[in-house]
């Protein structure tokens, strides 16, 4: 209930800001190169798109001759962040870096959003992550079919962790119930994704999905274990893993990380972003970074993202629809 309370009333005072600032944003329409830049994380700090920002943040400052600040709003399954960066003023000087989820997922898991994601304004896709089903290291299974075998043998029994109700990871667990006719138990942590690594290290779950830069330390060390790629394609840093694709699954939804702009932002000022992250994304310490995390940079313009997000939320409404999935209330 305290939970339930606390996001009510940010979400509640938020959204008198969002009303405030979409009145100012529309009596003033000037433009803000000129001031800082805030970009808004829906997420805890210490993961890697926070890390991300932080990294890009300086050379956007540098760019841009303005500071940049990195503010961290986590909660409300990114409801919270998300409608902090929907209600600020439509100048260019703030922006949002979230997940797929914020945009694509939350729209068609939540009866009702505090702010309609498809208002946000894409400025650029930064990178897509390529993502992966670890277990614990004692899990008594190794492969893909050997867990759903291991699932179905004992209905309930295999703890999965996710971020809580509705987050991707919850999502996966979801579709691979409904797919493969098992009836795993979701867990939730806080946090992106140390909560869940920590659990798995700890043995309180069997297994969850990660971004492969977030756990091929871990994998390596042999202290946690890996199952199987999301997707069709295999990854070359374990080249005998197999896919979901491969196992004859469906090979997932894919992740892709992004910025947005408040809605109505001007086209000279999104274009204005855009350039400035994709001259970042081209610095040699933001690839290294990327590359370790194992993500792929992508860049490209406004309109390439706007085609993304598209395309995504038609893929996710065809899996949504298949798996039955149902709108909910927000959690609790």
């Amino acid at each position: 209930m305290q939970f339930k309370t606390f996001l009510f009333r940010a979400l509640r005072g938020l959204t008198a800001a969002a009303c405030l600032g979409a009145a100012a944003a529309g009596g003033n329409a000037q433009t803000a190169p000129h001031k800082p830049l805030k970009i808004i994380v829906p997420y805890a700090p210490g993961g890697i798109l926070d890390t991300l920002m932080r990294r890009m943040g300086p050379l956007i400052s540098e760019s841009i001759g303005q500071p940049v600040i990195i503010d961290n709003r986590p909660g409300g399954l990114t409801n919270i962040g998300m409608l902090a960066c929907a209600g600020a003023p439509a100048d260019g000087s703030t922006v949002c870096f979230a997940l797929e989820d914020s945009t694509v997922y939350n729209p068609l898991l939540f009866k009702r959003m505090p702010y309609d994601p498809s208002t946000l304004v894409p400025v650029i896709q930064l990178a897509t992550a390529r993502s992966i089903i670890v277990a614990k290291s004692a899990a008594p299974f190794n492969t893909y079919k050997e867990m759903v075998a291991f699932a179905k043998s004992k209905p309930g029994v295999l703890n999965f962790g996710t971020w809580g109700p509705a987050s991707t990871p919850d999502l996966y667990r979801q579709w691979m119930d409904r797919s493969a006719g098992i009836d795993m138990t979701s867990v939730p942590y806080k946090g992106v994704a140390g909560g869940t690594m920590q659990a798995i290290l700890a043995g309180e779950i069997d297994a969850s999905v990660f971004t492969i830069g977030q756990v091929q330390a871990y994998l390596k060390d042999g202290k946690a274990k890996p199952i199987v790629i999301l997707g069709d394609k295999r990854w070359s840093g374990m080249p005998n893993l197999t896919t979901l694709g491969e196992e004859g699954a469906e090979p997932g939804l894919t992740s892709v990380w992004g910025v947005y702009a408040p809605p109505k932002t001007p086209k000279d000022q999104v274009d204005r972003l855009n350039a400035e992250f994709a001259k970042a994304l081209t610095h040699a310490s933001v690839r290294e970074l990327l590359q370790t995390n194992t993500l792929d940079p992508v860049g490209g313009t406004s309109e390439d993202f706007g085609k993304v997000l598209r395309d995504l939320r038609a893929n996710a409404q065809r899996v949504f629809k298949a798996l039955d999935i149902k709108p909910m209330d927000m959690p609790s």
